[in-house]
């Protein structure tokens, strides 16, 4: 059993034990969760902890683990949301200069959208991305 699975099986349950009902979007999106390739979560999974840690070494590596991550998957959004958070947080900490910083998680947020138009966190790192740009309407647009 993967990791993903359970992570199926326990949503489910709990559901189930609290007496709700999955909408058909959100059963399809916790199935479709189970198709990842472990290899593509668990490098995505080091590269949020790294990117978490918010030490200029912790944010390179962040970005080589989400690159990984899409390496083992191309398909895999969430990794592409992950490396724009990483480009925004090398410009919060003062690493990178804004423009290379958001230009480089727009096109990966972007890419993730093209992905999964659903995708909370490619339109988060949107909105952040605008946000730095000081576009407040997109800023706001995205972030709702």
């Amino acid at each position: 059993m993967t990791l993903l699975t359970l992570q199926f099986e326990v949503a489910e349950t709990v559901a189930k034990e609290i007496q709700i009902q999955l909408a058909p979007h959100g059963r399809e999106r916790l199935v479709n969760a189970g198709t990842v390739n472990p290899q593509a979560y668990e490098a995505y999974l080091k590269g949020r902890y790294l990117l978490n840690r918010r030490t200029l070494e912790a944010l390179q590596k962040s970005v080589q683990y989400f690159k990984k991550s899409i390496e083992h998957d191309p398909h895999y959004a969430v990794a592409l949301a992950g490396l724009a958070d990483s480009y925004l947080t090398h410009h919060d900490m003062g690493h990178l200069p804004p423009r290379e910083a958001t230009t480089k998680a727009k096109a990966a947020a972007r890419k993730a959208l093209e992905m999964d138009e659903t995708l909370a966190e490619a339109h988060t790192s949107l909105g952040h991305a605008h946000f730095h740009e000081f576009n407040w309407l997109a800023a706001d647009r995205y972030f709702k």
